[in-house]
């Protein structure tokens, strides 16, 4: 069981009935948050940890799915139910530390969103760190987003951890040179300060070796550039934007941080799991269960859904049948 303190009782939104199960699922993350990152130039180790990652998920048999090259980048894209008409797009960024995990890597939940919400989904298939730096990561996710989005239709974007990241440095490209075509955005414990809040320097891991494989010999005032770093970003004219993090994530303060600042240029949702660290969602149990099973829950494709509708996506096709994700 987890003993909260007080101020993760007094953050917490949800979570606070699954909190033996939570303990389970943080016990079986700790040797993946804790073992920390190769050196950039170690392959081989790099290679190990891919292989043997959370996010190697075996790609799912279903004629919706389909692996494309979309401006030049490989994208998993995920077709609305069988007799429904696209009436948008979903764009995902995958997660793992800019490093590992593809876009081939969460088929079963695409689908289920693609299921409760009708809309296509299509996934990033970035170029990886250590091979590339950053920056290659940046410009795929932005040059696929400007290619999709010229389909007319409701766009959402949304990511975990490093996509999250991703997911808010492609609004802010666009921002930047022409316009934002997503009208919402789902950030899931995202990493919006590389040089590190507080709670991702107290926590387990060696984010500085990820750091120099990311940008090389990048000292702290470039990892801040908002460029970099959107937490310092200007945040205007960005979308509505739906946060979730768990109470014991590294990347608490980010999501903290982030929300704080982006309310006051547009409207935000936030989802404090209690209890849970960074990654929760990879662990199959009862608090995702419960969480992914909720309609009104950040987790839950369903409530994902209601939540678009509440931003201004809206279809005239029939009830979608919602898979549990």
């Amino acid at each position: 069981m987890i003993n909260l303190d007080r101020r993760e009782i007094a953050l917490a939104t949800s979570g606070l009935a699954s909190l033996g199960d939570t303990a389970r699922t943080g016990a079986g993350l700790e040797p993946l948050l804790s073992a920390g990152y190769p050196e950039p130039d170690d392959h081989e180790a790099w290679q190990l940890l891919r292989a043997g990652g959370a996010l190697s998920n075996a790609r799912l048999d279903d004629p919706r799915l389909s692996t494309r090259v979309i401006a030049g980048v490989p994208c998993r894209v995920i077709d609305p139910p069988v007799g429904q008409l696209a009436t948008g797009g979903y764009l995902h960024i995958h997660g793992g530390g800019w490093s590992f995990g593809s876009h081939e890597s969460q088929d079963e939940r695409l689908l289920a969103l693609s299921d409760a919400t009708g809309l296509q989904v299509v996934s990033v298939g970035y170029r990886l760190v250590p091979e590339y730096d950053l920056r290659a990561a940046m410009s795929d996710c932005e040059v696929v987003a400007r290619e999709v989005t010229a389909q007319s239709g409701f766009w959402a974007i949304g990511g975990e951890s490093a996509g999250a990241h991703l997911s808010v440095t492609t609004l802010i490209r666009l921002r930047d040179t022409a316009r934002i075509p997503f009208r919402a955005a789902v950030l899931t414990f995202g990493c919006f300060d590389l040089a590190g809040t507080p709670s991702r320097r107290r926590g387990p891991g060696t984010f500085g070796t990820l750091n120099r494989a990311l940008l090389p010999d990048a000292d702290d005032a470039l990892l801040r550039a908002p460029e970099i770093s959107p937490l310092y970003a200007d945040l205007a004219q960005l979308p509505p934007a739906r946060f979730l993090c768990g109470t014991r994530d590294g990347l608490l303060d980010d999501t903290l941080m982030m929300e704080a600042r982006w309310r006051r240029e547009a409207a935000t949702e936030l989802d404090l799991v209690a209890g849970a660290v960074h990654a929760f969602t990879l662990i199959a149990g009862p608090t995702t269960a419960a969480a992914r099973g909720g309609g009104g829950s950040t987790l839950s494709c369903a409530g994902i859904s209601l939540w678009l509708r509440g931003v201004g996506w809206s279809h005239d096709q029939a009830e979608p049948v919602v898979r549990g994700c």
